[in-house]
């Protein structure tokens, strides 16, 4: 397993800005915003970042899956991903989603496990503002002022209880009664 594939020079969303999730991994900035939309049914194979994710569902709903559980993460919520921790990805809809890439050394202190936090409203704008941001941003003015404020509120979010899984078994009797027992999402890590 490798971390992302091949850096693309071709798939770029709004703004010139790429949809790469590699092409954010390395960026000289403490935070790396990537905003990008996806299909109902989508998934990512089992992967990993060499940087912290904050996985953001700006709408819809997406399922993520690791070793060690289960997430569900709703519009208005995020998913802490710590540095280099394999997991996969599920839409239920369609998506749009906001992914901030943070440096390894940013978030030492930061939890080793995964989370689903609530986004807080000025989590949420900081985010859009630095997506508009360039990509190498100037640390000294506003998009480091950004970023700064993206890392402490992510530092100081409660996690939200009552969207992850520690077992499979928990999560299908979520989703079968919450979605239908024979929907597609299951909590074995496939759509």
């Amino acid at each position: 397993m490798y971390a992302n594939g091949p850096i693309s020079t071709e798939t770029r969303g709004a703004a010139g800005r790429s949809t790469e999730a590699a092409d954010y991994q390395d960026v000289p900035r403490p935070v790396a915003v990537m905003p990008k939309t996806y299909a109902a049914g989508m998934h990512l194979a089992r992967h990993f970042h060499p940087r912290a994710q904050l996985l953001y569902a700006t709408s819809g709903l997406m399922m993520a899956f690791a070793e060690d559980g289960t997430w569900v993460v709703p519009e208005g919520h995020a998913l802490w991903i710590p540095p280099r921790l394999p997991h996969a990805v599920a839409t239920h809809g369609a998506v749009a989603m906001c992914s901030a890439y943070l440096d390894p050394a940013a978030v030492r202190s930061f939890p080793a496990s995964c989370r689903v936090i609530a986004v807080s409203r000025l989590l949420a704008a900081a985010l859009t503002a630095l997506a508009e941001e360039p990509v190498l941003y100037a640390e000294a003015g506003r998009g480091g002022n950004l970023a700064a404020l993206v890392l402490d509120e992510i530092g100081r979010a409660p996690a939200t209880p009552l969207v992850g899984y520690r077992s499979a078994q928990a999560l299908r009797t979520t989703v079968a009664r919450v979605l239908g027992p024979q929907h597609p999402l299951r909590g074995d890590g496939r759509a």
